[in-house]
């Protein structure tokens, strides 16, 4: 069988989270298909470029200064399709992210139906609703044209075809890769026969890094890393937590990344005390970091997007490293894996106190219990986090789907 991965690059250059995770799954993706290709239509490349494995397609997006989401958007799928069209038969299956429905999609799905495979990482019409949030307070509604055909085009009529077309878009693809039940099951509620598998995120072991063993010290230094700024991520209820329930001053918070300012304007008498706050880092500068910490945060306001359960990828990274990990919603596939569970302390995904005096004593029994902890974490992570251990069903779901 030959798969076809497709991803649309971001508009900005900087290398996120999501092209990490779809070009390692990519390489754990072709030791199972060895004639797959991994295509990037990508706003910022400026010629074709193309080896064994890889092709870049530059997407040369119209300079509009009205209704401009529309206009990028037909022009992506336009090419995505005629990408398609000349390498249908070439491939079994096309996997693309789902990328919110549009009118451009809906084009694209009705030619070339029982092809596309849609991936799905998200609540989709929760996130979409925030994000309409955070725009309407960054640009305020006017009767300027600009503006206006800002509101109709990125947020008004974003929703709206989202919640109408959602339902026939999923008709027409060949089926759903979802990262847990949860988002299976609100797939399932759009369109009940959408043929769907979850798998998990997970890891490539080409890319292992180790940090050094350390001990039970009196200080533990926690670590959260953000490489954009999302309401999801509850570094708000991280701080709050820890400021109303860390009493015994034994744990040092550090941030990495992306923060938000309007929440640490409230606790500048503890920045540089016991949080500190660190800009971004290379990846040499980032693992000597790790190197000091005793554990990682992931994620702790998921409930933001309406769900309750999650596969987080930097979770997956701080196991990866060996960090043992504090996170604020139930992962159902680390949940399920005895030697996993055990190194991650939940909290429930809402907007209650996470308990620093509870995950003092967590991360202390850990240190206490395991010799070489740090070690063992990251052993486990690979064995069963590994993109080559998760992919394993994808084979059997694909024939099925295909038969």
């Amino acid at each position: 069988m030959k798969i076809c991965y497709l991803y649309i690059a971001d508009y900005n250059t900087q290398l996120t989270g999501v092209d990490l995770k779809v070009k390692r799954k990519f390489e754990a993706l072709k030791e199972i298909f060895p004639q797959s290709l991994f295509v990037q239509f990508d706003g910022n490349a400026t010629d074709i470029n193309r080896d064994e494995y890889n092709l870049t397609i530059p997407i040369n997006y119209p300079n509009k200064n009205y209704f401009k989401r529309f206009f990028n958007t037909k022009k992506l799928f336009n090419t995505v399709n005629n990408f398609i069209s000349d390498k249908k038969d070439q491939y079994d299956f096309f996997i693309l992210r789902y990328p919110l429905a549009s009118l451009s999609l809906m084009q694209l799905i009705n030619k070339n139906k029982n092809k596309i495979i849609f991936e799905h990482n998200t609540n989709e019409l929760a996130e979409l609703k925030l994000t309409i949030k955070k725009n309407k307070k960054i640009i305020p509604f006017s009767c300027r044209p600009s503006i206006l055909s800002y509101y109709i085009s990125d947020i008004y009529f974003s929703y709206f075809i989202e919640k109408k077309l959602g339902k026939k878009i999923l008709k027409s693809a060949a089926g759903g890769i979802c990262v847990t039940p949860e988002i299976e099951k609100i797939e399932k509620e759009k369109y009940p026969t959408y043929d769907t598998i979850v798998i998990s995120n997970g890891l490539n072991k080409n890319f292992k890094q180790a940090i050094k063993n350390k001990q039970n010290d009196k200080i533990l230094k926690g670590v959260f890393i953000a490489g954009t700024l999302a309401v999801w991520h509850g570094i708000d209820r991280i701080i709050r937590s820890f400021v109303e329930t860390e009493k015994n001053k034994t744990i040092e918070l550090y941030f990495v990344g992306k923060i938000d300012n309007d929440i640490l304007k409230n606790y500048t008498d503890l920045i540089g005390v016991s949080i500190f706050i660190i800009d971004y880092l290379n990846k040499n500068e980032l693992h000597d970091l790790l190197n000091e910490m005793h554990f990682a945060i992931g994620t702790c306001a998921l409930h933001k997007t309406e769900l309750y359960e999650g596969a987080v990828l930097k979770v997956r990274e701080y196991l990866s490293v060996g960090l043992p990990v504090v996170i604020g919603y139930h992962d159902p596939y680390i949940n399920s894996i005895p030697e996993l569970k055990k190194y991650c302390l939940n909290f429930k995904a809402d907007d209650s106190l996470l308990d620093f005096q509870c995950i003092d004593n967590f991360i202390r029994d850990l240190y206490n219990q395991t010799e070489n902890l740090n070690t063992d974490i990251q052993e486990q992570a690979f064995k069963y986090l590994s993109w080559e251990q998760l992919l394993k069903p994808l084979p059997k779901f694909l024939n099925q789907i295909k038969s």
